[in-house]
């Protein structure tokens, strides 16, 4: 079970006095909110990887099979063209695809290309893109902490900033001071560092955000990964991935208690966590915990940093307590409920 942020992308808005505006971002499919030809290399690279992980070594077919590859994306277009490009990487050219067989022989046709379709979280987009939870916690973080108060007016700012530091640096260093831009993203560490409930694990007043958050954004996906073991087991499909976003991944990690040791504030363009399911000789089950923070890092296992995890294959009954502990049930009833006194489940 794989979980990764989109790409690279254009910002969703700017500031009026932005010199950078909607216009100049003709990357892509052009405008705001757009994944980069940068964050369709991400996936490609990041798709080509997990075929060398899952292909080569023979754990998936050469060719792509509907029976065992399974994907997914949220609502919004930046992580269904991530999707596409992945499976660019794992299933494009030269990959093992056959002419006439995995695509079609026509001129025209990108030579390997083979359509692998991602399905559309409908459930879990349409409950947590309209979420009064959210706006519960996030009120509730900014009355213990006060820092959130100044998230909305950050924003507007963050995020073209951080966007145009990539694609427009010298525009962007013209007119923005290095040390404001720098001040700008720290400070943003630390607010998404709390928004992902890290640094809030002392309940106060009775209210564990801590727990409340990583169950609201990370719960419905660790119970997919309860589904993907099931059918695995089942149903013989043998990898499960979904497109999301930065909330998302940070929800999980946080989840397993692993966020705060991997990374301070958002995870990079393309950052993926996976979820490998291993058996012994003796039919015991294992999980095994991967992450790779985008194209700057490693793909590396982070299994021994769970609690209670020891070395790289954790007991399978340690990975269901978490996902046991956090599930959020029904989306659209949890978002529905005000933020109550809560305590974190045993």
């Amino acid at each position: 079970f794989q979980l990764w942020r989109h790409g690279d992308r254009s910002p969703s808005t700017t500031f009026s006095s932005d010199p950078i505006q909607e216009s100049s971002w003709t990357f892509g499919e052009e405008g705001f909110g757009v994944l980069t030809p940068i964050g369709m290399e991400q996936h490609f690279n990041l798709g080509r990887i997990m075929r060398s992980r899952y292909v080569d070594s023979g754990f998936l077919s050469q060719q792509y099979r509907a029976k065992e590859v399974k994907v997914f994306a949220s609502k919004i277009v930046r992580t269904q063209v991530s999707a596409v490009s992945n499976m660019i990487g794992m299933y494009g050219s030269s990959n093992g695809s056959l002419g006439g067989i995995s695509y079609p022989e026509t001129p025209g046709w990108p030579t390997g290309f083979i359509p692998v379709p991602a399905q559309i979280l409908e459930e879990a987009s349409n409950a947590l893109m309209n979420c009064r939870r959210t706006q519960f916690m996030l009120s509730e973080l900014t009355r213990l902490t006060g820092i959130t108060a100044i998230l909305d007016t950050l924003e507007q700012f963050f995020e073209p900033l951080f966007c145009e530091s990539i694609h427009f640096p010298s525009s962007l260093f013209s007119w923005c001071p290095r040390e404001v831009f720098d001040a700008v993203i720290d400070t943003f560490k630390v607010i998404d560092d709390l928004k992902a409930g890290v640094g809030l694990e002392d309940a106060v007043e009775g209210v564990d955000l801590s727990y409340q958050i990583p169950l609201l954004h990370g719960g419905y996906f660790t119970q997919m990964m309860k589904k993907a073991m099931k059918n695995e087991r089942e149903e013989g499909v043998k990898y499960y991935a979904v497109s999301a976003h930065d909330v998302e991944v940070s929800a999980v990690l946080s989840i397993f208690g692993l966020k705060s040791l991997l990374y301070k504030g958002r995870p990079n363009f393309a950052a993926s966590i996976l979820f490998e399911l291993w058996t012994d000789e003796t039919g015991n089950e294992f999980v095994k915990v991967l992450f790779r923070n985008g194209d700057s890092d490693n793909l590396r296992v982070v299994t021994s940093l769970i609690e209670e995890c020891d070395g790289d294959f954790c007991p399978i009954d340690v990975i269901q307590m978490y996902i046991t502990r956090f599930n959020p049930g029904d989306l659209f009833e949890l978002c529905a409920k005000p933020l109550k006194v809560a305590t974190r489940a045993a």
